[in-house]
């Protein structure tokens, strides 16, 4: 392995360290040589004591006795190429950056060319900046806050080795002895090698990635295990934004396994929330919709950004765009979203990314406008373009050209991107507006309202987060029945938000409902119609009277029908003897 100048400042040293032991614990000759480095250091790389030896002269190399190949790198990397390091914004991590997009950021403060697609937005603003990644993270967190030597026990590659052999043993059943020649069956790649190369690049995420295979371990199936190995192996031998995907694959499905397993144990039954208590129905709203609000991110992202962009590319049978869309074109529409309007969407962008494949101004081709009108519609959110059958025949040319991938200029890093959207406006920002606004349309009232309450009142049982929903919109309802000026005659819920004169569930009712559960930021003043006493109507002159019934000749009448049954005669003269009599009223 020669390492000539390939260390710059965003490159792990983990991932050099971890290379250099996997290439000798294959069996093979190890041969190293760092450019740069004195003489007496080379020498102690061909020690035995290896794990500590090269992670030692790596940093080394790192702190400034780089080769003259190594110091051009890091000058061409550089924005300002007469600084000796880079500037702070390179510096900054992905995620140090997306916080300061999207943390206290209210709408006057977005740029003006933004400000009227946020506004759409019917949330509050802080489901607006949330993001479930960033909960996995923390519920991480806790674990290893209440176990003090876990993190560092799980950073060691010897621990993540043993906790990969045995995740592959139990996913392929085989002994653990074979799992070295064990390939993924879905890309033919040897399965430890790639999941220690993730292991490698990763900084200080590695304890993260180990802990989720140990949930793995004990909490998947083989054929999950299967799966996702296969999942993680296709991206751990790909670019650096892959990778990341990678890890965010491992632990959102450790997640979702510790999920379902505490709620078939500590989770709290739905009929035994207090509907008098509003705190209490408030916090189980708020985690029910804490799920729902991640899956509709994600459903709107891709119908107004990647499988519209998707589609674009494969009309003009641009295959290779169309497929690395998830890999490295994502990140600059992630960062524009976050950077526009202060949006969470439930990927992580890598900023650093260089190769802006799968990008492309795609609303403003000539087909865009019609692709759009398929794409709004609610049976089709949240849909790949593939099961748009008028989107999936589109051609190039009633698709057309847009301006070959550029909104105004080059696009740079997606840092870059995302800061030049920050300032004033430009003629970047009026056209980056458009794929604001539509992305938004999914959350306006109107729409959000009436997907979320249609999906949400099924209770899937597949899906213990939306166990109780309906028990929770009763309690809503039971606090707005409270709590409203309004004088509500809805005996229940379903009564309350279903409109009958249109079938369909009323959204302004909805929303007031979401409000009071902490989910919506604002109040609608709702029509009087049904379920709200009205004030008395005035009697209406026209309308033709009743003919008064004789109550008191009741008893007259019901006297000449006993005699006459008793002397036993027929039906036919008991009705002539009533009409004779004139009691026909009573």
């Amino acid at each position: 392995t020669n390492l000539i100048g390939t260390i710059s400042w965003d490159s792990p040293v983990t991932a050099v360290y971890s290379r250099l032991v996997w290439q000798e614990t294959r069996g093979k000759p190890f041969h190293c040589q760092l450019y740069g480095l004195d003489t007496p250091t080379q020498k102690k790389l061909r020690s035995p004591d290896i794990y500590s030896d090269v992670f030692d002269a790596a940093e080394k190399l790192i702190r400034g006795k780089m080769s003259r190949r190594g110091q051009v790198t890091e000058r061409k990397q550089n924005l300002n190429p007469n600084e000796s390091r880079p500037p702070p914004l390179v510096r900054m991590t992905s995620e140090e950056k997306m916080e300061r997009w999207t943390e206290d950021r209210e709408i006057k403060s977005l740029c003006p060319d933004f400000q009227p697609a946020a506004s759409k937005i019917c949330l509050r603003r802080e489901w607006i900046t949330h993001a479930k990644i960033a909960k996995i993270l923390e519920f991480f967190g806790e674990d290893f806050e209440s176990c003090g030597q876990l993190r560092d026990s799980l950073k060691k590659l010897g621990v993540f080795t043993v906790i990969g052999r045995k995740l592959v043993a139990k996913g392929y059943s085989i002994r653990e002895d074979q799992v070295r020649r064990q390939r993924c069956l879905m890309t033919g790649h040897l399965l430890m090698e790639q999941l220690c190369s993730i292991f490698g690049f990763l900084k200080w995420r590695k304890a993260y990635l180990a802990l989720a295979l140990l949930y793995w371990l004990h909490l998947a199936d083989p054929d999950s295990i299967i799966v996702k190995l296969g999942e993680i192996s296709d991206r751990a031998a790909r670019c650096a934004s892959a990778r990341r995907l990678a890890f965010d694959v491992a632990i959102k499905f450790a997640h979702s396994l510790v999920t379902k397993k505490r709620s078939q144990t500590t989770e709290k039954k739905a009929d035994e929330l207090e509907l008098v208590n509003l705190e209490s129905v408030k916090s189980k709203c708020r985690k029910i919709f804490e799920e729902y609000i991640d899956l509709h991110k994600h459903h709107a992202y891709k119908s107004a950004i990647e499988e519209p962009c998707r589609a674009y590319f494969n009309a003009h049978h641009n295959h290779c765009h169309r497929d690395h869309f998830d890999v490295h074109g994502f990140n600059w529409y992630l960062a524009g979203t976050s950077a526009a309007i202060g949006m969470k969407l439930p990927l992580v962008p890598y900023l650093h990314d260089s190769c802006n494949m799968g990008f492309s101004a795609y609303w403003h081709a000539k087909g865009g406008d019609e692709m759009w009108k398929e794409f709004k519609k609610a049976e089709n959110f949240g849909k790949r373009f593939e099961a748009i059958y008028k989107v999936k025949t589109m051609s190039g040319g009633r698709m057309g050209r847009n301006e070959e991938c550029r909104l105004e200029g080059n696009m740079g890093l997606p840092l870059q991107f995302g800061q030049t959207l920050t300032r004033d406006s430009t003629s970047r920002t009026r056209k980056w507006a458009v794929y604001m606004d539509r992305l938004c349309y999914f959350f306006t009232r109107e729409f959000f309202c009436q997907k979320a309450i249609s999906i949400l009142i099924q209770e899937n049982s597949e899906d213990p987060t939306r166990m109780g929903f309906r028990k929770v919109l009763e309690g809503l309802f039971y606090h707005y029945k409270n709590l409203s000026a309004e004088d509500v005659e809805a005996e229940n819920v379903l009564e309350f938000i279903y409109d009958d004169e249109k079938c369909v569930y009323d959204t302004d009712r909805i929303n007031n409902l979401l409000f009071i559960g902490g989910i919506t930021k604002e109040q609608v003043e709702l029509p009087k119609r049904r379920g709200i006493k009205n004030k008395p109507e005035q009697k209406d002159e026209t309308t033709p009277k009743l003919p008064k019934i004789d109550f008191k000749g009741s008893q007259k009448l019901l006297d000449l029908v006993t005699k006459k049954v008793a002397s036993g005669a027929p039906q036919s003269e008991i009705f002539r003897s009533c009409r004779a009599s004139g009691l026909g009223n009573s």
